[in-house]
C-alpha cells in the first residue's frame, strides 16, 4: 500500500536530446514537490528536518550524476527512465559499499529522490499516504523520508520497518514528529499479517506480536508515565533556562519540538492493529 514497486521500462533507439529534455522537466517538477515536502516537514517537525528535502534536491542536481545519465543516453540510446535509475542505483550502491551506516542511510535518500523523478517520467501519481481510515501500526520493508512526512500523524500509532537504521532520515523524522518507530527489524517483520495485534515500544526498540494481558498492562503503564513526563516537561518549558553558574540561556526550538511531540502522543486504544505494506 505504501510503496508500490515501479517498473522501469527499457527501450532502445531513442533520441538522446529529447530524452534529456524529458529528464530536465521531471527534475524541475521534482524540485517543486521537494520544496513542498520541506515546507510541510518544517511546519510539523522543525527546520533541521526540512533540510532533509533540501539534501534530496542536491542529489537531483549532482553534476556527475547528470553527466553519467547524459553519457548513457548518448552511448546506449536508451530511454531516460532506464538511464536515470541505472545512474541512481550505481551511486546508491557506491554509498552502501563504503561500509558506513550514515552513507548507507544516504543511499536510501538517494533512491527516494530517484524514484520521485522516475514516477514523474512515467506519469504515475504519488501514492496517497494521508488518507488512512483508522488508527494503525504501519509495517513496511522500508519507509523513505518522503513517505514518513506525508503520513497522517493522527492515525499512525507507530511504524516498523525491516530495513533502515537509527541514523536514517526516516528515523530522525519519526522522532521529530513524535511517531513511535522501530527500524531494522529484519525480514521476519514482513511475515506478519494485516490485522495482527502489536505493541510497539519505540523507546525500547521492541515490537510484541499478539501480546498477553500482562505485556499490555506493562506497556500502557509505561505509556502513561511517558505522557506524564512530557506534560511536566512542557509545563516547565517556559521557565527561565539558567546554567549552574548563573548564565541565562534562551531556549526556543526544544520547547517547540516538545509541544509537537506531546501533541502527537496519544494513549493506545487497546492494542493497535497492524497494516502490512
Amino acid at each position: 500500500m505504501l510503496k508500490k514497486e515501479l517498473h522501469v521500462p527499457r527501450r532502445t533507439g531513442t533520441d538522446p536530446r529529447a530524452e534529456f529534455v524529458r529528464l530536465e522537466e521531471a527534475l524541475e517538477a521534482a524540485r517543486l514537490q521537494l520544496c513542498q515536502l520541506g515546507d510541510k516537514a518544517g511546519r510539523e517537525a522543525g527546520r533541521a528536518e526540512a533540510d532533509i528535502f533540501d539534501a534530496h534536491s542536491m542529489f537531483l542536481d549532482d553534476p556527475d550524476l547528470l553527466a553519467a545519465v547524459r553519457q548513457k543516453l548518448s552511448s546506449e540510446r536508451i530511454n531516460v527512465e532506464a538511464a536515470w535509475m541505472e545512474g541512481i542505483e550505481s551511486y546508491a550502491v557506491q554509498m552502501e559499499a563504503m561500509g558506513n551506516e550514515t552513507f548507507a542511510a544516504r543511499a536510501v535518500d538517494m533512491r527516494d529522490a530517484g524514484r520521485r523523478v522516475l514516477r514523474l517520467l512515467l506519469g504515475q501519481p504519488e501514492e496517497d499516504l494521508s488518507q488512512l481510515k483508522a488508527p494503525m501500526v504501519i509495517l513496511s520493508r522500508d519507509l523513505a523520508p518522503s513517505d514518513t512526512v506525508r503520513l497522517d500523524k493522527s492515525l499512525v500509532l507507530a511504524f516498523c520497518t525491516a530495513e533502515g537504521g537509527p541514523t536514517s532520515h526516516t528515523a530522525i523524522l519519526a522522532k521529530a514528529l513524535g511517531i513511535p518507530a522501530v527500524v531494522g527489524l529484519g525480514k521476519e517483520l514482513l511475515a506478519l499479517k494485516a490485522g495482527e495485534f502489536l505493541l510497539v515500544d519505540g523507546a525500547r526498540g521492541e515490537v510484541l506480536v499478539e501480546p498477553d494481558e500482562a505485556a499490555i498492562i506493562g506497556f500502557q503503564a509505561r505509556e502513561r508515565a511517558h505522557l506524564a513526563r512530557a506534560e511536566v516537561e512542557l509545563a516547565s518549558a517556559q521557565e527561565p533556562a539558567v546554567t549552574r553558574d548563573g548564565h541565562a540561556v534562551e531556549v526556543r526550538e526544544v520547547s517547540a519540538r516538545l509541544h509537537k511531540a506531546l501533541r502527537y502522543s496519544r494513549p493506545t486504544p487497546n492494542v493497535p492493529p497492524s497494516t502490512v505494506v
